[in-house]
């Protein structure tokens, strides 16, 4: 998609030919972003001096920006406040006092109140800046401008996923849990099946303990909850098949190793590639948006350079660390 159909008809020395530049750079830069959370930085790039000599040599290579994945909003609970007047929002860790006791005839129902504390998320603002150098448009280099907003707009969505995988591996040992033995205790581990099996034994019992610490919090959680188990992408052949794809004759007519709903996701965004998650999604796992990705224009007399800087107000938590469990593999 290009930013702008036609760059021959834009005059940068226009106002009007500016800020129609920067719309359509603040439509690109939020194609598809309806509840994006924007990483705590993007780093800084796009110096004059990083574009190559001709538009040719753009269109000969790839672009190399990071890859991502969207697996994150599958796990947390984005709110979109973009049309808010909120700094912030809260995570309430309410502790649940309801509970159904019967009632004699003739007597009132007891009623219970609710406590807890509360967990306040608040937006921060950051920036980043691309500069688009003017001989750029003087030689009609328009690829390379749209190439460089593209890179831009790529590294945000890269470090937006990040973000949110980062608030995973941050969390506490607390509630680890070692990778279980495998049933029956007697099998070999020459067994072909002794890693899936130690693997499938470790994800049902993590999704047994979330469910046990869950119980009671007024979540609804029990055991028609469906989970995820978060594994770094090269583990993908082996998680496969401790889930069960590959395990049809294991004990006999058609098992399945992992007795609780649970389903694999994969990403490529874990720094830590040695454990996997096993997490109850959404409920207190929340990230909130303020303001997308939002470019601001001015020229740059020092660097005869078009200066773009992008500003953003986001932010997340993990509000209650009991719907995580970090599995080890070995």
């Amino acid at each position: 998609m290009l930013i702008v159909k036609d760059w021959s008809k834009v005059d940068m020395e226009n106002p009007v030919d500016r800020a129609n530049v920067l719309d359509c750079l603040k439509r690109f830069l939020n194609i598809g972003r309806e509840n994006p959370v924007i990483r705590d930085a993007i780093q800084h790039f796009g110096q004059s001096g990083d574009f190559p000599a001709s538009a040719l040599d753009i269109m000969k290579k790839y672009l190399l920006t990071p890859e991502f994945d969207t697996v994150y909003t599958e796990i947390f609970n984005i709110l979109d406040m973009t049309g808010s007047n909120r700094s912030g929002f809260k995570i309430l860790d309410v502790e649940s006092g309801i509970a159904f006791n019967e009632v004699p005839v003739g007597q009132k129902a007891k009623l219970y109140n609710m406590w807890g504390s509360e967990v306040t998320v608040d937006f921060v603002l950051y920036a980043a800046g691309l500069h688009w150098h003017k001989t750029l448009f003087d030689d009609k280099e328009y690829w390379t401008l749209e190439d460089n907003a593209a890179v831009f707009r790529n590294r945000a969505d890269y470090d937006r996923a990040y973000a949110y995988y980062s608030l995973i591996e941050a969390i506490p040992p607390t509630y680890d849990l070692a990778w279980q033995a495998a049933t029956p205790a007697a099998m070999l581990t020459s067994d072909a099946n002794y890693q899936a099996v130690r693997d499938f034994n470790t994800i049902n019992l993590a999704c047994s303990n979330i469910i046990t610490r869950l119980r009671g919090k007024g979540m609804g959680v029990g055991m028609k909850s469906e989970f995820l188990v978060l594994v770094p992408h090269i583990h993908l052949a082996r998680y496969n098949r401790a889930m069960g794809l590959y395990n049809a004759g294991l004990a006999g007519g058609a098992f399945a190793g992992v007795q609780y709903k649970t389903s694999l996701r994969y990403t490529i965004c874990l720094d830590t590639t040695n454990v996997i998650y096993v997490i109850l999604p959404k409920q207190k796992m929340m990230g909130g948006n303020r303001m997308n990705l939002t470019p601001y224009y001015k020229t740059d007399i020092t660097t005869y350079s078009e200066m773009v800087v992008g500003w953003q107000r986001f932010g997340g938590a993990i509000g209650d660390i009991t719907q995580l469990v970090r599995c080890a593999m070995a």
